[in-house]
């Protein structure tokens, strides 16, 4: 049974049962993280058919979050989404390296690998919000941005952490860099070539996503 096209990683037949439990979690997270996809997915598709409508094609928008042009648009359920995906592809992440012999030095790097800038989402957002703890790895910027809105629209879709705060507190300057632009979206589809769980489910029935209301009667 193939877990990771890329690494590989893979369980023998006489390893399933072994395995059942890990299976099982990965099968769980995976159905999610899904849902999440073809939620996220719909609803940027009617609103990018919108956007289109408006100004035609061939053009490029870059919305942020409080923007009008978000009108109708359900973008705290969207924020969700991306809260929610990052939270449930770190433990998917989890899951699939308890099912190799690594190291730690090789886990360590296969988790940044696959998790890139969501692993810095999920830990200052989506886990525990960085503005309302006191977790000394946070820095200053990083307290400030983390309560506002997350989404932003780039590159014909929804996106979290485009933008950089700086703080200045006497000599003490932090930025939030530390959190970097991912598109729940761009990302899920590249994963599924990664993970045949992911891609097999890609195939399943797609839940009817949230409704842009366009505000036309």
């Amino acid at each position: 049974m193939e877990i990771d096209h890329t690494s590989p990683i893979k369980i023998s037949e006489n390893e399933i049962e072994k395995n059942a439990m890990a299976l099982r979690s990965l099968r769980v997270l995976a159905t999610g993280l899904s849902h999440l996809y073809e939620c996220v997915r719909g609803v940027e598709t009617q609103f990018l058919n919108r956007l289109i409508e408006r100004d035609g094609t061939g053009t490029r928008h870059v919305i942020y979050g409080g923007s009008s042009a978000f009108d109708g648009v359900p973008i705290d359920l969207i924020e969700c989404a991306f809260r929610w995906y990052a939270v449930s592809l770190c433990d998917f992440v989890r899951v699939v390296t308890s099912l190799e012999n690594f190291d730690d030095a090789d886990r360590k790097q296969y988790t940044r690998d696959v998790l890139g800038p969501v692993q810095a989402f999920r830990d200052k957002v989506g886990a525990h919000t960085a503005g309302f703890t006191q977790n000394k790895r946070d820095n200053d910027a990083e307290r400030g941005i983390t309560p506002c809105s997350q989404v932003s629209w780039s590159e014909d879709r929804f996106a979290v952490a485009t933008f950089t705060m700086r703080v200045s507190r006497g000599e003490n300057v932090s930025d939030s860099s530390a959190m970097q632009p991912w598109r729940l979206t761009e990302l899920h589809e590249q994963l599924c070539v990664r993970y045949p769980m992911l891609e097999s489910l890609r195939s399943s029935e797609s839940p009817k996503p949230p409704e842009v209301n366009t505000g036309q009667s």
